[in-house]
Formats: C-alpha cells, structure tokens, sequence
C-alpha cells in the first residue's frame, strides 16, 4: 500500500520545497474528491527553520504550510546575545558540539536572527544546538502521528482509490531531509537535524535510513550577486 513519509525541510529552500511538494499532492487528491483539510496523516511535513515565524506568501510559490507543521528556532525579539548565552549554560558538551563553530564575541553578532540566519552558516548551527530538544520533540510529534494505526489506516483507503491491491502491508515509513546547502539555516543544520532524528527513534530500522535531497550553489547562480554572497563558501 501507499507508504507513510516524513518529509522535513530544513532552511527557506527546504521549505519552500516542501510547498511544492504538499501543493502537487492535494491537487492530486483533489481529483479524487479529498479535500485539503483531510490530507493523510501518514504523510507528515515538517519545516525547520530560524526565523519566528513562517513566511506565508513568498512569490511564485504555493501558500505556506499550516502552522503545526513550522518549527521557529527563535522566539520573538530574541537576540544572538540569548541564544549564545543559552548554548554556554547547557554545559560543555553543547559547547563541544559547535568547536570552531561558534561565532564570538557574541556582541558583535548583528545578524537579527529572529528573521534569519543571514547566510551564515555558523550562526544557524550555533542556534540549532541551542534549540535540539524543540526540534526532537517535533519529529518525535510527527513520527507518532505517521505510525499511528489511523494513519495507516488512511493510507490503506487512499491507497484502493489509486488503484493498489487491498491487504498489502504498508512499508516501513521514509525520512526525507531537504535542505540547501547555500545559506545559513540549512547548511548549518540539516545534519544535526539528521542526528536528532536518529537519537529520538534510536533502533528504530526507519529513522537509521533516511534520506537527504540537497541543493547545491549552482541552484542559485540566477540570483543577483548581492543576494549570494555567501553561497559557495557555506557550501
């Protein structure tokens, strides 16, 4: 039958993919009559990034996620000051984790990163081992509504209406990672990301394989020079 997913985009790319790919699939349902508010719970999409909050137009693009499936990694009016003073007080293996990562002074970090990580890569991964615990609650969140019997049991429905043969036993679920590794929040977290995944469902077969899709610098060669900056060098 149709197999359960769990596709997380890291960064603004990752989740701008991840648009795409929610927008194709309810067109694709809405054919069958299924309306959007019951898209299948065994698809999950979850989107990690730095800023506050989601971006909910962004051009040429379909409208944003729903708001339980965004992951800020920043609260509201928080400075780099907090976030690098939150790091040091979780004690020297938080520390350890970023070695050579973590930019200093922390004063001179003008980056207003409640809007972003401002395609410095050290900054986003400095804030997403500040911030590893809320991110392993969120996939562990997703995780548990894509096993849950009734998300099976909506993949197997959905699954008849495509034409597949009943009583087939549902694959394991996929993890998808998608993230870009051009700017400052993807590149600098999808592979802790990646960690966190396999720490919160540890001997789970599912969570040791997941996947990575990846964008590289040449993606963004059509932007004007000002706006890629930092791309090659994160890369």
């Amino acid at each position: 039958m149709l197999q359960p997913f769990l596709l997380i985009g890291v960064g603004g790319s990752g989740g701008a993919t991840l648009r795409v790919i929610r927008d194709d699939l309810t067109r694709r349902l809405r054919l069958l009559g299924i309306d959007e508010d019951d898209f299948p719970e065994g698809w999950q999409f979850l989107q990690v990034d730095v800023p506050t909050t989601k971006e909910d137009q962004l051009p040429g693009l379909p409208g944003a996620l729903p708001d339980s499936s965004y992951v800020g990694l920043v609260g509201r009016d928080v400075s780099y000051e907090s976030v690098h003073l939150s790091l040091t007080q979780k004690g020297d293996a938080a520390v350890e984790a970023c070695a050579g990562w973590i930019p200093e002074p922390p004063k001179e970090v003008r980056v207003p990163i409640e809007k972003g990580a401002g395609q410095y890569r050290a900054i986003g991964r400095t804030i997403m081992v500040s911030r590893l615990d809320l991110v392993a609650r969120a996939i562990e969140e997703a995780g548990r509504k894509l096993s849950s019997p009734d998300a099976r049991a909506g993949l197997d429905a959905l699954g008849i209406r495509f034409n597949q043969k009943p009583g087939v036993p549902s694959p394991d679920p996929q993890v998808i990672v998608i993230s870009s590794l051009a700017g400052g929040s993807g590149s600098g977290t999808f592979l802790d990301l990646c960690d966190a995944l396999r720490a919160t469902y540890l001997n789970i077969s599912w969570a040791d394989h997941s996947a990575a899709f990846l964008f590289a610098p040449d993606t963004f060669d059509t932007l004007p020079d000002v706006a890629k900056k930092g791309i090659h060098g994160n890369a």
